[in-house]
């Protein structure tokens, strides 16, 4: 069943409770073309169903995450206007609780990791920025610098150790950066040839996706090129691996989602209930995908649609 959001849905997470079942948020982002003034929402739910009545307002969400800080799941949203906002989730009322909102991008803030009490965003002012979380989930800036000519759509932080941080942009640049000291990438990839919009991690390798419809996977100990690689079919925004799998779902843009076995690299289904799009007009664009019990939780943007992928 697909559901329509109200407004445009660019990004879905998923969090899984104690019983097996999911909380996914799913956020949206709209322009208001006549003054360019932006508005957003997020939206909980359990499954398919989605009660468009119940949301929370915030600035246009460019990402969230759901991540672990000091014990407790907190929701972590990047907005337009550059803030990282941390929301208490009430899993019972499906109800989001500020706790703490700072000012990390001169501009939109584009994309959210998370390693231990450590996150780290990318934004349009072309910056990495790696924020402390305290005690009390209030965050503190620790360091930020220039990570790329062009738009920096992602980052990644090494899963052991928080000082890595990897960054992808606009220039076709995957960069790998000591945080300590930041004055320039330790190691770059130059194979990608479109921008990088995503990353993620499987079985100890990183994950890129890029507008040109490749997903690649690369071993950390030599980045210039990547031990295998899957042509998708269309542009890739997102790559979500299944937990304990060899499964990720994928979010194509303009050819609605698929999933791709990450050990033969392979496409091995693809979903076009919505999401589908003539490139170059502002119809379908499939945004954002999220792993829960029923499925691969999909969402696109010009048409406003939300499902649950079970087949």
């Amino acid at each position: 069943m697909v559901v329509r959001t109200d407004q445009p849905a660019d990004c879905v997470d998923s969090h899984e409770l104690d019983d097996g079942t999911h909380v996914i948020a799913i956020g949206t982002y709209l322009l208001n073309k006549t003054d360019s003034s932006r508005s957003g929402r997020v939206y909980l739910t359990r499954d398919s169903s989605l009660d468009t009545s119940r949301f929370t307002p915030i600035e246009s969400v460019f990402d969230l995450k759901f991540i672990t800080l000091h014990g407790c799941t907190v929701l972590v949203v990047a907005d337009c206007s550059g803030f990282v906002n941390v929301f208490d989730v009430d899993t019972v009322a499906l109800e989001l609780s500020l706790k703490s909102r700072v000012k990390v991008h001169d501009g939109l803030a584009f994309y959210i990791a998370q390693q231990g009490t450590t996150i780290v965003t990318t934004g349009s002012d072309g910056r990495a920025v790696c924020c402390t979380a305290g005690s009390d989930w209030g965050l503190t800036v620790d360091k930020g610098w220039k990570a790329h000519e062009y738009d920096p759509w992602c980052c990644a932080l090494h899963p052991t150790d928080a000082h890595t941080v990897f960054t992808g942009g606009d220039d076709c640049m995957l960069h790998q950066w000591d945080a300590r000291a930041p004055t320039a990438p330790v190691r770059t990839s130059m194979d990608h040839t479109a921008g990088v919009t995503c990353m993620a991690w499987h079985r100890g390798a990183l994950l890129t996706g890029s507008y040109d419809g490749i997903v690649r996977r690369f071993d950390l100990r030599n980045l210039r090129a990547p031990v295998s690689s899957v042509d998708t079919g269309a542009g890739v925004w997102r790559v979500v691996p299944r937990g304990g799998s060899d499964v990720a779902g994928i979010a194509n843009m303009h050819q609605g989602f698929s999933r791709v076995d990450l050990e033969a690299m392979e496409v091995v289904g693809r979903y076009t209930e919505h999401g589908l799009a003539e490139e170059g007009t502002e119809t379908g664009l499939g945004y954002g995908v999220a792993w829960a019990r029923e499925g691969l939780a999909c969402v696109s943007f010009y048409d406003q649609s939300y499902s649950i992928w079970s087949g």
